[in-house]
């Protein structure tokens, strides 16, 4: 396995050769660099209720899931306290039920969306609520929509630790519930009891990055036992061309090896 550092400069690399103008200068951003302007880029697609249409589509209606990802290119360069950024939280806090969840709206239906988005399915509320909650709670929005939002993921946590659904429901709520408190809540050393004895080797680059990003924004230290293991399993994964593996595909490689860099930095001097 290469060093850190050449693993940084092979991913580095592959993203100014691959990326888009706004991956790219989310890169620059990251590593503190004189970025471009890309701001009207993305504002130009927000909705007028604040939040982003589905697949970034024009005129597609807002849904949770693509605003929230969204957030993360905010984050990313540094706007989350942008007018862009606001307007999108309040799209996010007006879509909560009363029972604490998030669930996109019906009007999605007829664009076949993927297994995590379809309305009204178990498995996908609670990811959604989840990662509704988590970006609410890395703003520093912790009030009754948040605390609403962890009182709904406790009460469906099982006995091992795992949340419904999704695999990363689980490594999304723990987060969550360590915004609330703090990583030694009982729920979030349950769930990372859970995640310890699942096999890293079944899951790709871009599910191990994601988890170790989150936990990072979340406050989970990084010397635990699945942290560490994990870091070292994501840097044995970079392909030859400097790439890292994403699950949904090569046209999110850039995204999933910009989250590498992110976790490269998160656990390394650098």
């Amino acid at each position: 396995m290469n060093s850190v550092g050449t693993i940084m400069e092979e991913a580095t690399a592959f993203i100014y050769s691959n990326g888009t103008p706004l991956e790219i200068a989310r890169l620059d951003s990251i590593l503190k660099r004189t970025s471009s302007t890309v701001l009207r880029t993305i504002e130009v697609l927000q909705n007028d209720d604040g939040g982003f249409p589905y697949n970034m589509e024009s005129g597609k209606i807002s849904t949770l899931n693509t605003t929230e990802f969204v957030l993360v290119w905010l984050h990313d360069l540094a706007l989350l306290d942008s007018e862009m950024g606001r307007k999108a939280f309040r799209f996010i806090l007006s879509m909560q039920s009363p029972d604490g969840t998030w669930n996109e709206k019906d009007e999605i239906l007829p664009y076949s969306p993927p297994p995590w988005m379809v309305p009204h399915n178990e498995y996908a509320i609670a990811f959604t609520t989840a990662n509704s909650a988590f970006w609410l709670g890395v703003k520093g929005l912790k009030t009754e929509p948040f605390f609403r939002a962890c009182t709904f993921l406790t009460s469906s946590q099982n006995e091992s630790g795992k949340f419904p659904g999704f695999l990363h429901t689980t490594w999304i709520s723990a987060s969550v519930l360590a915004l609330e408190k703090d990583w030694t809540s009982p729920h979030v050393v349950r769930a990372m009891s859970y995640l310890e004895g699942l096999s890293l080797e079944q899951w790709e680059a871009s599910q191990i990055s994601w988890m170790l990003w989150y936990f990072s924004l979340a406050g989970i230290p990084a010397h635990l036992p699945l942290l560490r293991s994990a870091f070292t399993e994501l840097l044995t994964r970079q392909n030859e061309d400097g790439s890292f593996t994403a699950e949904d595909g090569d046209s999110y490689s850039v995204n999933t090896t910009l989250e590498v860099v992110k976790v490269i930095l998160a656990n390394t001097s650098l």
